[in-house]
Order: structure tokens, then sequence, then C-alpha cells
């Protein structure tokens, strides 16, 4: 059965490739197609329990070296499954006579090949080239609408932001490659302190761009809200993990990295998930408030990361278990809650022709379908049993609590860890309630029904899925020894075993099995009687509008304002000093504070000051030679 491995995930990339380049519906077909053949592939390398599979081809510049181990697995699940979601959604979607339909089409379908490349490349150069392919895919698929100057604008901060972390990684493989003397992704024990250093950095800046670690996120918010909401649900379920697996493989081949390194990424882990969330509450684009929720929602993996790294290199291999369980669990949830939620998005946005939450209101009555799923997302965005999203969480935080009792600076990022859940919950209120609830605060946008088969069976699947997750935990939560053993073997696996996954599994479909019973007896209950229509308090208005509603703005206003050190808001309010002020206007904004208030300026001060060195490109080819030598002449001083 093992020779049917590679044939299988071979097949599997392929059938995404071509789901791209032939008609939707057909495309869609093979789309799943693929899925399923991968999806047989990886199943059958769980149950064979063989060891790693690997696999050399010729090429023209070497032997390009493949391989599958479960950390690969665990990984390519969220790649198989989510893109083919993705292809049937888009079918409902994303308007067949759209100007760049074609173009994104090919980029969406080559997109998961390229990922899957990634996970199962075993050399640096398969994996490097693997990685400029999703990269490129995702820069057209980002930017299908770039007749708007805010497509083009984010699209283009997209793609300088992935080749700088390209250019980290190339580094990072040529001064690994300098003192192995290979190209093969292999443990490198015995590597100089200084050097160990210098190549984990290289790493983390290669691979946190692409998972959006702050402060690398700036690509993040603009790219993800821009894109059509297919291609924001592949980038945020799939693509933003790109950059975790990187982390994690880089993790394998420097196995003596100290304890710092951890630290380190605990500490941004902390950061960017208390900022993230903070950023997302603040949002009153709806597709920006989910993207920033991708922000702190990598973070928290990252935090998983960072503890799974400190406890390998502390010698506590029960903290290595928790902390890479825990990430990969969050990997897999946030796979499933989060392109829901970007397919609700969609949904929402085709129904209403705005994503602005502060014209939105009462899409239930015409969505009901989208509200449910949404409901479902919202619980499991915000970390909240009894569905999916909080069980990851359960396992870092059983983690930090057994570190805190070796030193005590782990502790900081449990309530770190609570802050964020208490944000990501405002935001999911404030998005569900603005969006689904109430009236509509802009008639002009009032949403009307659209809710086509093909967008609608991907979100019912998603939101079943992060229910199923949890009742289905004690069964997959066992498996995840071997994906520990790949980072550090000899870890101690049965420190899973002390998270009860059972018992809150049990007891969390008991209570929602209890809520379903009670809900079905009340209306049973009141089914034939009569009821009455009344109108709701009007707060002493004799005729309410609808807005007098709170806008999504006013209700997170109050944590805007203080978390402004991670938000930094703009707001223009007017001062209303007389008895009867004249008409005002009131507006506010939060920038990204890394892209537009430090990054931006930057640039443009720079943009000011460069032309000036234009003088030295003159067109005199011996002054060329001359820089030329002056460089090669400091370089040799250099080395």
């Amino acid at each position: 059965m093992e020779v049917l491995i590679w044939p299988l995930l071979v097949a599997a990339a392929l059938l995404f490739v071509a789901s791209g380049l032939l008609a939707a519906r057909v495309g869609r077909v093979l789309a799943v197609l693929a899925a399923a053949s991968g999806l047989v592939a990886v199943a059958l390398a769980i149950a064979l329990g063989a060891p790693p599979l690997t696999l050399s081809l010729p090429f023209p510049l070497g032997r390009l070296t493949l391989g599958l181990d479960p950390l690969s697995a665990a990984f390519l699940l969220p790649v198989l499954v989510v893109p083919a979601l993705g292809a049937v959604y888009a079918s409902g979607y994303f308007p067949a006579d759209h100007r760049a339909a074609r173009r994104t089409a090919i980029a969406f379908g080559l997109l998961p090949a390229a990922m899957i490349g990634v996970v199962v490349a075993r050399d640096a150069f398969a994996l490097l080239v693997a990685w400029e392919l999703m990269a490129l895919a995702a820069f057209f698929a980002i930017s299908a609408d770039d007749d708007q100057p805010a497509v083009r604008a984010s699209s283009w901060v997209y793609l300088v932001a992935t080749h700088l972390g390209t250019l980290a990684l190339i580094a990072a493989f040529a001064v690994l490659s300098g003192h192995t003397g290979t190209l093969e992704l292999a443990p490198a024990a015995g590597l100089p302190p200084a050097t160990t250093a210098a190549v984990a950095a290289l790493f983390l800046v290669g691979f946190g761009v692409k998972a959006g670690v702050v402060p690398l996120h700036l690509w993040l918010p603009g790219a993800h809200a821009n894109a059509p909401s297919h291609v924001s649900a592949v980038m945020s379920g799939v693509v933003l993990k790109m950059g975790v697996y990187g982390l994690l493989r880089a993790a394998t081949l420097l196995p003596d990295l100290p304890q710092e390194a951890g630290a380190t990424l605990l500490a941004l882990g902390a950061l960017g998930a208390v900022g993230g969330a903070a950023l997302a509450a603040a949002q009153s684009d709806l597709k920006r408030l989910l993207a920033y929720s991708s922000v702190d929602n990598l973070a928290i993996i990252l935090m998983g990361v960072g503890l799974a790294l400190y406890g390998r290199a502390a010698g506590h291999p029960d903290l290595t278990t928790l902390g890479l369980a825990g990430a990969v669990l969050h990997v897999w949830n946030h796979a499933l809650f989060k392109p829901l939620m970007f397919f609700v998005a969609g949904s929402v946005i085709h129904a209403t022709g705005t994503r602005d939450l502060d014209r939105l209101g009462g899409a239930a009555r015409a969505l009901p379908r989208t509200a449910r799923a949404s409901f479902a997302g919202a619980i499991s965005l915000a970390g909240l049993p009894p569905l999916n999203g909080f069980i990851g969480e359960l396992f870092i935080y059983v983690g930090l609590f057994r570190a805190a009792q070796i030193e005590r600076w782990p502790a900081l990022a449990a309530p770190a860890l609570a802050i964020t859940g208490a944000l990501a919950l405002l935001a999911m209120v404030k998005l569900h309630g603005a969006v689904f609830l109430g009236a509509a605060r802009d008639p002009a946008h009032a949403a009307h029904p659209h809710e086509p088969r093909a967008m609608t069976a991907p979100m019912t699947a998603l939101a079943l899925a992060c229910a199923a997750a949890v009742l289905a935990a004690p069964l997959y939560v066992p498996w995840l020894a071997e994906v520990v053993a790949v980072l550090a073997p000899g870890s101690d696996t049965a420190a899973l075993t002390a998270v009860p996954v059972l018992t809150v599994s049990l007891t969390l479909a008991g209570l929602a099995a209890t809520g379903l019973a009670v809900a079905l007896a009340a209306r049973r209950l009141t089914r034939g009687r009569s009821r009455a229509a009344v109108g709701t308090w009007g707060c002493g208005y004799a005729a309410p509008t609808a807005r007098i509603q709170y806008t999504a703005s006013s209700l997170s206003d109050m944590a805007t304002q203080l978390l402004r050190p991670f938000t930094w808001p703009r707001r223009a309010a007017p001062e209303l000093t007389a008895a009867l002020p004249a008409p005002a206007a009131f507006s506010e904004a939060t920038p990204d504070p890394v892209l537009d208030r430090l990054v931006a300026p930057a640039a443009a001060r720079a943009g000011r000051v460069l032309p000036r060195l234009r003088s030295f490109q003159h067109g005199r080819v011996q002054a060329y030679l001359l820089y030329i030598l002056v460089a090669l002449v400091a370089l040799l001083l250099g080395v």
C-alpha cells in the first residue's frame, strides 16, 4: 500500500492545477477529487505507521528530495481540504465573466499544488521552488480586482514582503549548507552558537513574514481584506500555516536551539495575540476584522511553538508535547473556523454590496443559513465551548501552567492568552451582532436573499466540522505523539493524557444535547399557540429608526480607547459646545500600527531622499566597473 502514497499525492497536485485551467463546474469537481486523492494518501501514511517516506527525482540542477512524515501529514490536511471547499464556494461566489476570472482560477488551482510541494520538500532547492510558486500564485489570486487602487497597493505590499522573506530563507539555507555541505533538510548538530543564532533569526524572518508574526504581519490585513473571499479563506486558513510549518521544520534542522529561542517566540506570540485581537475588535471593516483575527490566532499558534522549543531546550519533554500539540490542534481548528468566517463575509458582501460594519444590520432575515454558519464560526473563533476553537488553547494553557512551576516568566503568557480570548469574544459579538441582528443601519445596503447552494454547502460543512472536531478529539489527539516525535524524538507523549480531552468532549456534548433537547421541547410546547407581534421598547422614542441602534464602532469604542497603545486609532470628533450645535461629522479609523504608522512614512521619506542617488547611474561603463571593484574589495576586507 505504501507504493500508492506518492502517486496519490502527485495526482492531487495535478488535479488542483487542472481545476484552475478548466471551467468552474468541472474545476470544482476536480478540486474535490484532488482533495480526496490527497486525503487517501495521508490516511494511508497515518494508518501504515511506516517510517518517513522519501523520494528522489532527477532534475537538471541536481536531485529533488521529497518526504512524508507525521509533521508533513498534519499540515497536508488543511492544504487539501480548504482549497477544495474554496473551489466549490467560488463557483457560486466569483462571477465567471469577471475580467480576471481566468487568471484568478489558474492561480487558485496552482496555490494548493505549490503548498503540497512545500510540505513534502526535503531539500532546500525543492522547498524554495515550491515556496516561490506559492508566493506568486497567492499574488495573482489576491490581485483579482486590480482595477481598484487599494487592491493594487495591498497586493504589491504582499509581493514585496514575501520576497523579502524569501531572501531571508535563501540566506539561511546558504549559511546552513555552508556548514553542513548539503542542501538536504537534515538536522545540523554541532553548529557554533553564533551560526545557530544567525540561522534561527533568518528563519524567523523568512517564515515569520508568511505566518504573519507581529511585527512582520504588515502585508496581511490589506491582502486578506481586498482579495476575493474564497482566496482570503485559503490565505488565512492554509497559506499562513505554511509559515508555521516552516518554523517547525527549521526547528528540526537546528536541534541545539537555546531556551532563548523558545522564549522569544513565546514573547512574540503573546504580544501578537493581544495586539491582533485588539486591532480586530477596533475594525469597522468586516474582512479587516477577520484579517486581524488571523494575526492573533497565528500568534496563539506561535505561543505553542515557543513553549515546545523552550521545553526541548530546557529538558522538559512534557512542555514540548503540550506546546506542539496545542499548536497543531490550533492549526487544524483555525483552518476550519476562519475559512468559514471568510465564506460568511463573502455571502454578506454579495447580498449587501458593502463590508462596512457600521452600515450593515438585520441580515439574518435574508441570509438565515449564513447567519447560522456565522454563529457557529463566531463561537469557535472566540475560543468558546462547545465548539473546537478552545481545544488547542486548552493544551497551551496546561503547558504554560506547567512551565510556570519551573520558571515564573512563562506564567506571563497565560494572562495574555486570556486577554486575547476576551477581545476575540468582543470582536465576534461585534461582527455577528452588527451584521445579522437588529435592522439595516443603511437602507441602501439592506441584505437581499443571496444564498446559492454552492456557497452555503461549504459553510455548512465547516460549521459541522467545528462541532465534530470536539467530539472526535479523543480519536486524533493520541496521534499527535508522532508529530511531536518529529520535532523532539523521545518526548514525554504521556503528557497528552494530562489534558482531559475525553472528559471535556463528553461534558460539552452532553451540554449541547441538553440545550438542543430543551429548545426542541420548548418549540413543541408552543406549537399551535397564537402569537402577538408587538414592538420592542423604543427607549422613549415614539418612532425609533434604525439609526438609533449601536453601530459596530460604538460597540467597541470603550475597548478601543482602553487599548490605544495597541490600536493607535485616528479620530476626528467635533466639539459640541453650543446648546443647539450645528451638524457635524465624526470619523474614526484604526490603521495598521506597523505598515501605516512606521513603514509607510519611512518609505515616503526614503522616496524623497533616494532619487538623489540617481546621479551615480549615468551610463558610463567604466564607472560601473569601478563600483564593482570597490564592492569586491570591501567584501574581501570584510571576509
